[in-house]
């Protein structure tokens, strides 16, 4: 067991970044509208607690869609 050797599987880091596929950012943004649609038509059919909740995903989605989409382009 060796806690400098990052390569190894008993370090908790090990392979993070390989495993994670990353979202394409128009994916993020959808994902932030179909949020607020969903959100206003559940609000229109009286479940205002689960509208509240679907609704409240929008804005972290579609900060993070435009995030990732700016410093794609930024790179390039």
């Amino acid at each position: 067991m060796s806690l400098f050797n990052p390569k190894t599987k008993e370090n908790t880091g090990y392979g993070v970044k390989e495993e994670i596929t990353p979202i394409s950012p128009n994916k993020l943004i959808i994902a932030a509208s179909g949020s607020l649609i969903v959100g206003g038509v559940l609000k229109i059919a009286g479940k205002r607690t689960a509208a509240s909740l679907i609704g409240k995903l929008a804005l972290p989605l579609l900060a993070l869609g435009c995030y990732r989409k700016f410093t794609s382009s930024s790179e390039v």
